[in-house]
């Protein structure tokens, strides 16, 4: 297709977790998200399709289109995606599911290197949440040279800094959410948190309680 940058394809073993129902809940809103230049493929299809997609992706394909439409209706086979795996080089291992591999040329995938990002067992907004971030990376990434985007997209999504913020945000969140339910133990928790962070070295003891206090003030 022309004028797409990076494609990614989402994979799961299991339609039962979290992402699976997060992609059919979220299908559109994604859709918005990844723009012209990122194309993000899904097996996991829409609680209901709508007629503004079917008139995007008819744009997009022309005449190809209706071979495609009857495809996507017809469903998908329930860990089907899996089979998808064995065309990288090497082949995507097992454990490394459910997760988005991503790669910049879909004519030679045996001879490019993809980058894939294993995705966790989150809850359903949390996930959306970490996809949404990862799609703006992605699309950042997809505006360099071609032959520096997968370098980008390893660094950007891959890296242990990466995943530690990622991890980060998702206690973060948690963290919020736990205190607007459990004002009571908001000191508690807070001075938990903050002994952990320090304790492992992660963040100083000014650093994080500098973004705690901040985590308290949203919650007015």
């Amino acid at each position: 297709m022309p004028n797409i940058n990076v494609y990614g394809l989402l994979l799961t073993r299991d339609f039962k977790h979290p992402l699976s129902k997060m992609v059919s809940e979220r299908w559109y809103d994604l859709h918005n998200l990844t723009g012209s230049n990122f194309l993000l493929i899904a097996f996991n299809p829409p609680t209901e399709w709508r007629d503004d997609f079917k008139k995007y992706w008819t744009e997009k394909l022309g005449e190809e289109f209706e071979i495609f439409w009857e495809e996507w209706k017809s469903g998908f086979m329930p860990g089907g995606a899996v089979q998808y795996g064995d065309l990288f080089e090497p082949e995507i291992k097992i454990s490394q599911y459910p997760c988005l591999i991503l790669f910049t040329d879909p004519n030679n995938l045996e001879c490019q290197k993809v980058v894939v990002r294993s995705l966790p067992d989150w809850d359903v907004d949390s996930l959306y949440y970490l996809l949404s971030g990862m799609i703006e990376s992605i699309k950042e990434c997809g505006k360099k040279p071609e032959e520096k985007r997968l370098e980008c997209l390893q660094s950007s999504l891959t890296s242990p800094t990466a995943k530690f913020l990622d991890h980060y945000k998702h206690v973060k969140m948690q963290a919020l959410d736990y205190m607007k339910k459990h004002p009571s133990q908001i000191l508690l928790t807070t001075a938990n948190f903050i002994f952990a962070f320090s304790s492992a070295n992660i963040l100083s003891l000014g650093e994080t309680a500098t973004i705690l206090l901040d985590v308290i003030k949203k919650m007015k």
